[in-house]
């Protein structure tokens, strides 16, 4: 075998969440071709099983190895399942998704005060209020998996606010 062949196999044994998947989606989606809503409520729970549930699941079994990471991706792929079948499923088809759009909700809720934390560790970090802030900060971004040029915007962004916030206290303090 090649070195490529080997890279390709190594590639695929750390990540077979990808072709999993693909593979899910190509099977739902011939499920729904073939259907044709011909039984709504099924493929209704179906879809929402396979994109909700088990594709989370699976995300979660094969990156384990990634923490806590891992469990936001998969709540954050679980919404966006909840989302895709909401798209999918034609409107006058929908009753289980009706119900489960709370959930969705719940899980953006968990994803956005996590992202709020890591803006405030941020902002923290870049004032310079807490020794520890930028450590905090990082360790934040590392368990939510952001990227490093996410974070240097959002520490530019502080910084711009910080600055300006900064600016209008000394307008005002001379009045």
């Amino acid at each position: 075998m090649s070195t490529k062949t080997n890279n390709t196999l190594r590639f695929l044994r750390a990540n077979w969440f990808l072709p999993a998947a693909a593979i899910a989606i190509l099977m739902n989606s011939t499920t729904v071709y073939l259907d044709q809503w011909s039984t709504p409520k099924l493929l209704e729970a179906g879809l929402l099983f396979d994109f909700a549930v088990l594709l989370p699941l699976l995300y979660l079994i094969c990156y384990r190895s990634e923490g806590k990471r891992s469990v936001i991706r998969a709540i954050a792929l679980a919404c966006l399942g909840i989302w895709a079948v909401g798209h999918v499923v034609p409107e006058g088809n929908q009753s289980i998704l009706k119900d489960l759009q709370v959930f969705r909700y719940l899980g953006l809720g968990v994803l956005v005060l996590l992202q709020v934390n890591l803006i405030v560790a941020i902002f923290r970090a870049v004032s310079g209020t807490s020794a520890s802030a930028e450590r905090e900060a990082t360790r934040l971004a590392d368990e939510t998996g952001t990227p490093p040029w996410v974070r240097k915007l959002l520490a530019w962004e502080a910084a711009v606010w910080i600055r300006a916030w900064r600016f209008v206290r000394k307008v005002f303090r001379k009045r």
